[in-house]
C-alpha cells in the first residue's frame, strides 16, 4: 500500500513521509506533497544566512557532480553555523535526488531566492513538465486542487479563469515539499497544478524559496 493517501479531491497527493514518485506518476495526480517538521539547524542557519546571501543563488547540475557542486556552491556561508549548514546541503541533496529520478534529463536548476514581495498575484500553473517547491522561511506556497479550478479556452493557451471555492485553497508550511506536474507535461494537456505565492504580511514579511526545474 502507497505511503500517499490521496486528499480529497484526488488531484493531489500528500503524505507526512517521504515522496513515492510511482505514485505521482499516475495521471490523474497533478501534486505531490510532503509534509514535513522543521529542522531546527536548517532554521538557525537560515536565520543567520538571511542577512548576508545574495538575492538569489542558483546551480546548475548534473547527478554526478551533486554533492561537490552543492558543497562548494554554498561553502562562503560554511562558518556561520556548521551543523545547520550541513543539514541544509544535505536537505538540498536530497530533494534534487528525488527530482532527478523523475528523469527529466541529465541536469536540473537549482535556486534559493530571498523573497520579500508577492511574486504571482493570480493562480497559475507553470510552463514546464516538473516543478519543486520548498520555504525555509515565511509563509509557503498556495495551492488548490484541479477540480476547484475553471479554465478558459485549451491546451497550453488555456488560462485559470477562477476557483470555484475560495475556501479550497490550501497553504504549505515552511519545510513542507510540493512536486507539480506543469503545463508541458504530457499527462497535464496543457494545463497543470495551480498554485501561486503567498501573500506578504507583518506575520510573515520574507520567505526564503528553494525551486528546482529541468533544463
Amino acid at each position: 500500500m502507497s505511503v500517499f493517501e490521496l486528499t480529497e479531491p484526488s488531484s493531489a497527493l500528500t503524505s507526512a513521509r517521504e515522496m513515492d514518485l510511482k505514485a505521482f506518476a499516475k495521471p490523474g495526480t497533478q501534486a505531490c506533497i510532503w509534509q514535513r517538521p522543521a529542522n531546527p539547524d536548517i532554521s538557525a542557519f537560515v536565520a543567520q544566512w538571511w542577512h548576508c546571501m545574495p538575492e538569489a543563488w542558483h546551480l546548475s547540475v548534473g547527478l554526478a557532480e551533486l554533492d561537490a557542486d552543492l558543497a562548494s556552491g554554498l561553502s562562503p556561508w560554511q562558518s556561520l553555523y556548521p551543523a545547520g549548514w550541513m543539514a541544509l546541503c544535505h536537505d538540498l541533496r536530497m530533494l534534487s535526488q528525488h527530482f532527478f529520478a523523475l528523469g527529466t534529463g541529465p541536469r536540473i536548476n537549482l535556486s534559493l531566492q530571498k523573497i520579500s514581495a508577492q511574486m504571482c498575484l493570480r493562480f497559475h500553473a507553470d510552463h514546464n513538465q516538473y516543478r519543486l517547491l520548498c520555504t525555509y522561511l515565511g509563509a509557503g506556497t498556495l495551492w488548490t486542487p484541479a477540480e476547484n479550478v475553471h479554465w478558459e479556452g485549451e491546451g497550453t493557451r488555456s488560462k485559470v479563469c477562477h476557483l470555484y471555492d475560495e475556501q479550497a485553497v490550501h497553504q504549505l508550511q515552511a519545510f513542507d515539499v510540493i512536486l507539480m506536474k506543469g503545463r508541458q507535461h504530457p499527462d497535464m494537456q496543457g494545463r497543470g497544478q495551480v498554485h501561486r505565492s503567498p501573500p506578504v504580511s507583518a506575520e510573515a514579511p520574507c520567505r526564503l524559496l528553494f525551486k528546482i526545474e529541468s533544463d
